[in-house]
């Protein structure tokens, strides 16, 4: 019996797949490159055509209503005249009465007057005139018992203490007089003290007030002796009434009384009220002016006061012979 070789196959052997052409690799290698261009090319087109449509869309009309009140409303297309889509819409107004405008011419910049009076209604608050300046305005002057001034805002400092119990119907007169001169341009107040009481005159209201006629009434009829208000009692201790008025911050101050010492009638008590009035006015652009009844005091505290503060000292003997 033969022996079969194991080593040799059984059948036919399989046929070699064929070798690639040239025309077939070529195929294979630019089929996806083909491919890629035509979706470049397709993406391209598309984007041109989107940007195309969106450029040669019509632009929508605006109307835009022209109103006449003296007959028909027309609302007419802004468009081109050309256009003949012309929207044109009417509408049937009820006419009204007229009514006479007051009109005024506007004002010439350049030919306001800077040296004009400030307007009493346009201006509230006045603002302080520059440090060292005066004015020689007779709107804004003030004078009491011959010692004057120039300022927009006023404080009265007045004495009510028992010592000024003779002479305070005088000073009531005297003060009221002054106000009565005041100007619309002008505020003011007046404060009055005794012992360490300090009264501010209430009417029309606390504070610096506008110099009106009302106002200025108000207040001579407050101050007034017969009213009740005041009654001339108590020491004399001014600094706390002086203080009150310099916080105030006004331009001018009248400081009436016969004695500034207080409690204080030493050099070095004297010198200490100096410093305190000193600090309390600061820098601000503020005169004193003080006014000195009966006798002269000699530390000259009030004198000093105003040689310190840009005001004027005057000593009244008698109010009645001023």
């Amino acid at each position: 019996m033969a022996q079969i070789d194991s080593t040799q196959p059984l059948g036919p052997a399989p046929p070699e797949p064929p070798a690639p052409t040239p025309r077939n690799r070529f195929s294979s290698l630019s089929l996806p490159w083909i491919v890629s261009i035509a979706v470049h090319i397709a993406i391209a087109v598309i984007g041109m055509f989107v940007v195309w449509s969106s450029t040669t869309q019509k632009p929508d009309k605006v109307i835009v209503p022209l109103t006449r009140f003296t007959g028909d409303v027309v609302a007419e297309n802004l468009a081109d005249p050309q256009d003949t889509e012309i929207a044109v819409i009417h509408e049937r107004v009820q006419t009204a009465e007229p009514v006479e405008v007051a009109t005024a011419e506007p004002p010439d910049l350049l030919a306001i007057d800077n040296d004009a009076p400030l307007s009493a209604i346009d201006i509230e608050v006045a603002l302080p005139l520059p440090p060292g300046t005066t004015t020689d305005r007779p709107e804004l002057s003030v004078e009491l018992f011959g010692v004057g001034g120039n300022a927009r805002t006023v404080v009265f400092v007045v004495d009510a203490s028992g010592s000024l119990l003779d002479v305070l119907p005088q000073v009531i007169n005297e003060l009221a007089r002054s106000i009565r001169q005041l100007s619309t341009e002008q505020r003011f107040t007046v404060i009055f003290f005794q012992g360490g009481r300090v009264i501010h005159v209430p009417v029309p209201h606390a504070g610096l007030k506008r110099a009106t006629a009302d106002a200025k009434r108000a207040v001579i009829r407050w101050i007034a002796l017969d009213s009740g208000n005041i009654r001339a009692a108590g020491s004399t201790n001014p600094l706390i009434a002086l203080e009150a008025a310099i916080k105030l911050k006004p331009e001018l101050i009248f400081v009436m009384s016969d004695d500034f010492r207080g409690a204080g009638d030493t050099p070095q008590t004297q010198r200490a009220m100096l410093q305190r009035v000193a600090r309390a006015v600061g820098d601000t652009n503020l005169a004193i002016n003080t006014i000195e009844f009966n006798d002269i005091d000699r530390s000259g505290v009030l004198r000093r006061i105003a040689e310190r503060h840009g005001g004027t000292y005057k000593h009244v003997g008698d109010p009645l012979q001023r």
